[in-house]
């Protein structure tokens, strides 16, 4: 199905957006159950870490200044970060989004461009998230599990 970049989601619907993003993703290894069900599994090694952090419009970004993709590669970037600090390997992440009706497809393609790029750079799978409808505000919220070797 293709929607014209330039529909908002009040326009299209939050199932009409979930089958675009499951169209767009790729599975991968280690992924058992993916995108798109109530909950990912993914296999994991006996000691996974597990960060998230939230960027949130008007306080880390602003929409009118942060091109999309960009602000999907930092959403990205700083829990990979995190992982890399407690020396693991990055795997899995689920992506959260909060968004105002007046968002188009066409941010939101550019957004997981930038979160799929990253993605593919660093061997990350991205296996699932949420979404929601917000008021004002954009809210991209990445969750990354990583196997630790330092750790165990």
């Amino acid at each position: 199905m293709t929607l014209p970049v330039s529909k908002t989601l009040a326009q299209m619907g939050e199932k009409a957006l979930l089958r675009h993003l499951r169209e767009r993703i790729p599975t991968a290894p280690g992924v058992l159950v993916g995108l798109g069900d109530d909950a990912a599994a993914v296999e994991t090694s006996p000691l996974t870490l597990v960060t998230t952090d939230s960027q949130v419009e008007g306080v880390h970004f602003h929409r009118d200044a942060a091109p999309p993709q960009l602000l999907g590669r930092k959403a990205l970037s700083v829990n990979l970060s995190d992982v890399a600090a407690m020396g693991g390997i990055a795997r899995y992440a689920t992506v959260s989004l909060c968004l105002p009706p007046d968002v188009t497809l066409g941010w939101v393609d550019s957004l997981y461009d930038g979160l799929l790029e990253r993605a593919a750079e660093s061997g990350v799978a991205l296996v699932g998230g949420n979404l929601t409808r917000g008021r004002d505000a954009i809210v991209v919220d990445v969750t990354l599990l990583g196997d630790s070797w330092r750790l165990q």
